[in-house]
């Protein structure tokens, strides 16, 4: 039984990784977009 459930935990593990990961891309992504939108209305009013 203890080797299922540990198998369980590192598979769960991965999943919070994985999740983590993808929030932490989408938020560099949306930084990366305001950085680009600033940048234009920077560039516009100059």
């Amino acid at each position: 039984m203890s080797k299922g459930e540990q198998r369980l935990d590192i598979s769960h593990i991965h999943d919070v990784i994985n999740g983590y990961t993808r929030s932490l891309r989408i938020a560099l992504n949306k930084q990366a977009i305001n950085n680009q939108i600033y940048t234009l209305e920077n560039g516009a009013t100059a």
